[in-house]
């Protein structure tokens, strides 16, 4: 969408070396797909960055639909809101900042339909997003019995191990 191009060239400029971190163009078609596949109406993100992937979502969503969005940095998001009100989805996006662990926990169970998680990617050691966070994805049981979670560039489904 003219958004979605409008939004990376400005993160592009305006995080200098850190625009790597955005979601690729072909991540984002991948999870609009996947939305549209699935009929999802209520996705979580863990990780927000810019909104990249969070404007691919939530454009994807059927009215009424929402993306939980999880991001540790304000400024970061910052970047991506007013392409959001763009796209005219910005009614579709909701920003929870500070730690994405403690997002989780106070989270419904089963409440969402599709997860992508993208944070956190530096820290590869010990309880880090690699490990834990999908755990504790599964434990809280936050993706409903039909959802599937997608991580970097894998997927699981919730109860079956797939992935892990």
């Amino acid at each position: 969408s003219p958004a979605l191009r409008a939004l990376r060239a400005e993160t592009i400029r305006a995080t200098g070396r850190m625009w790597g971190m955005i979601s690729a163009p072909e991540t984002a078609g991948l999870l609009a797909f996947l939305v549209q596949l699935t009929g999802a109406e209520r996705a979580l993100e863990v990780g927000t960055f810019t909104g990249y992937a969070t404007l691919a979502l939530a454009e994807a969503l059927p009215a009424g639909g929402v993306v939980v969005t999880c991001e540790a940095d304000e400024n970061w998001a910052r970047v991506g809101a007013p392409f959001w009100a763009q796209a005219g989805v910005a009614d579709r996006i909701d920003l929870r900042l500070g730690d994405a662990l403690a997002t989780l926990a106070g989270l419904e169970p089963a409440s969402f339909d599709l997860c992508f998680v993208d944070a956190d990617k530096g820290n590869t050691q010990g309880s880090t997003w690699t490990h834990s966070s999908m755990s504790s994805l599964e434990s809280a049981r936050t993706v409903n019995s039909k959802g599937s979670a997608k991580r970097e560039n894998w997927f699981f489904s919730l109860g079956t191990g797939v992935g892990q």
